[in-house]
Order: C-alpha cells, then sequence, then structure tokens
C-alpha cells in the first residue's frame, strides 16, 4: 500500500514518511504527480547542468578538424547526461539537481521507494530510444515534405545524394 498524498510504501494507518492517514485502498495511487511541466523545468535545468559542460567538451574534440573521430566526440554528451541521469536517480533521494529544484522526485512505483541502477538504467534507454524515434520521425516527415517547395522537387536526402526523382513512361 502507498500513501496517496506522498507517493512513499505505507502499511500502517499513517504515513511513516508525511504523516498523513492511508486510506485502505490506496494501492499504486500517487496523488501528487509531478506534472508535465515540473518535469519539462527539471529536465530543461538538469540539460543545461550537463549538457552545456558536455557541448563545449564536444566542441574541443571537434576543433581538430579530422571527420574520422566525429563518432566519439559526438556519443560523450549522451554519455555525460546518461551517467548523471543514472546515478543521481539510483540515489537514496531519487532526484537529479533539477528535480531538487523543482521538488520532484523519481520513485519505484511497486515500493514507492528509490530506484535501483538497473531501474534507473533501464528509464535512461527508454527515454533516449524514445527521443531518437521521434527525432527520426520528425526528420522524415521533413524530408519527405522538402519536396512539395524545392523547386527541383528533391527531398532532403535527394539534396545530400545530388539525386531527384523523375517520372518515366
Amino acid at each position: 500500500m502507498f500513501c496517496p498524498h506522498c507517493g512513499s510504501p505505507a502499511d500502517t494507518k499513517f504515513c511513516p514518511t508525511c504523516g498523513k492517514e492511508v486510506a485502505a485502498n490506496s494501492t499504486r495511487t500517487i496523488a501528487n504527480a509531478a506534472g508535465f511541466w515540473r518535469r519539462t523545468g527539471a529536465t530543461i535545468m538538469d540539460n543545461l547542468i550537463i549538457g552545456v559542460p558536455a557541448s563545449l567538451i564536444e566542441i574541443m574534440f571537434l576543433g581538430s578538424g579530422t571527420r574520422t573521430n566525429y563518432l566519439i566526440p559526438s556519443l560523450l554528451p549522451l554519455a555525460m547526461v546518461g551517467l548523471y541521469q543514472v546515478l543521481m536517480l539510483a540515489k537514496p533521494a531519487g532526484q537529479t539537481i533539477g528535480d531538487r529544484a523543482l521538488s520532484i522526485k523519481v520513485i519505484d512505483l511497486n515500493t514507492g521507494g528509490p530506484l535501483t541502477t538497473a531501474q534507473s538504467l533501464k528509464r535512461w534507454i527508454a527515454a533516449v530510444v524514445m527521443n531518437l524515434i521521434t527525432a527520426i520521425f520528425l526528420v522524415g516527415i521533413i524530408d519527405v515534405l522538402w519536396c512539395l517547395w524545392d523547386k527541383d522537387g528533391q527531398t532532403l536526402h535527394d539534396k545530400f545524394a545530388g539525386t531527384t526523382a523523375v517520372k518515366v513512361n
């Protein structure tokens, strides 16, 4: 049973964390979900805290001018953000710096307690995969629609490859 006020595990009539009364039917009900804007704000803060230094490091690597070492520095910001997220959310507080600033935390839905490192890693990997799918999908839409206003009827991938599609009899 979980406290409907703070989400903590509560097996007694009163929550040991917040002290409020726990109803008998409070199984897996989190009354104080963080909400979209609060979560978005925390994400923006965390990305500024980690993303700016990671991007500066990436620029230092790319400043050499060689294209052969491009992939590794491009993965560096992603790895830094991932390490930050995984380690911070696996701590007992379950918070990143942005979460702390906006008074939210991430909890295990089944126990109401802190995440394990494995849960935190799974959460981050799922977010990365979903963001990549979304990014690819949106780029794909723009790519396909580009030919509607291009004077040569080219898509973006046509422009990249120096090609276009033509009608045949």
